[in-house]
């Protein structure tokens, strides 16, 4: 009799499997973690949209400026030019006017 109860509380003890065949489980996240997991997601997708709009805009004030400053380089040239066109007429007019006397 000893023996088969020996037998039998070896026999009962259960035996686990420690296989990852069957890891299907997905702990269970509350209701509100998760609203409050998709609102964080949200409003950095928004976040990021905002940066986008703000870059964009950067980048359009960044070429308004270039746009600027090549205009006024042309017009400092053309300014320049007309002054050595002036100058260039004085000299020449006093040249005239020199030989003529």
């Amino acid at each position: 009799m000893e023996s088969s109860r020996r037998e039998n509380a070896r026999t009962s003890s259960p035996t686990y499997k420690l296989d990852d065949e069957d890891d299907t489980y997905e702990p269970y996240i509350p209701v509100a973690q998760r609203r409050q997991e998709k609102l964080a997601k949200l409003s950095s997708l928004g976040f990021s949209a905002t940066k986008k709009t703000a870059k964009r805009l950067q980048e359009e004030q960044q070429e308004k400026e270039d746009i600027q400053q090549e205009e006024e380089t042309k017009k400092e040239k053309a300014r320049k030019e007309r002054m050595l066109l002036v100058e260039a007429q004085e000299v020449h007019m006093k040249k005239a006017a020199d030989g003529t006397q």
